[in-house]
Order: structure tokens, then C-alpha cells, then sequence
């Protein structure tokens, strides 16, 4: 016991930290200007997200409004049916409502 309280004594004599704190390289003007370096990183990379994600946006808007042709073809191994299907218009799919609005259409006339 008495050692480490003569070895406690020693090093705050010799004007080192206490035991229980961290020594760190570096000093507190330094950590200024590393938290500004990174802090002007991280804005950066906020506008760049920004900008990434509006153009993203604005793409995606274009091609939501222009559809293509090859989504209207009727392919043959899109309408296989074993049976079909339960309810009043039977070669419709449960959610296909434009399908089903031609089906109650075609019914009435």
C-alpha cells in the first residue's frame, strides 16, 4: 500500500496526471481543429447526399411519368391458370382492378 501511495505522490510531484485519467496525445487546440476538419466533412457529405438524392428523385419521377411500351405485351406465361379463380370474374387477378372493371363492363353489356 504504501508503495502506490509513494508512487502517487511521485507522479503528481512530477506534475502527471493522476492514475485514474487517460494521457492523450495532443492538446486541446488541436482537437479544435480536427473537430472543425471533420465538421466541414460531414456537411459535405450532407450536401452530397442531398444532391445525389434529388437527382435520384428527379430520374425516377421522369421515368414513373413516361412508362414503357414493353410493359403493356401480353406474354403467354403471364396468364397460366390451373383453375379459375373464385369470385365473379374468374380470369382476373385479385388485384388487377382494371381487369376486373372491363369483366363488370363486358357483364352488363
Amino acid at each position: 500500500m504504501s508503495f502506490l501511495a509513494a508512487r502517487s505522490a511521485a507522479l503528481l510531484r512530477r506534475g502527471a496526471a493522476p492514475l485514474g485519467r487517460r494521457m492523450m496525445s495532443g492538446d486541446a487546440a488541436e482537437a479544435a481543429i480536427e473537430m472543425a476538419k471533420w465538421t466541414k466533412y460531414s456537411y459535405g457529405a450532407i450536401a452530397f447526399c442531398g444532391v445525389l438524392s434529388t437527382y435520384i428523385g428527379i430520374v425516377e419521377y421522369r421515368h414513373m411519368m413516361h412508362p414503357h411500351e414493353h410493359e403493356d405485351i401480353a406474354y403467354s406465361h403471364m396468364k397460366i391458370r390451373a383453375k379459375p379463380y373464385p369470385w365473379d370474374c374468374p380470369d382476373c387477378n385479385l388485384f388487377e382492378a382494371q381487369c376486373f372493371r372491363d369483366c363488370k363492363a363486358a357483364a352488363k353489356e
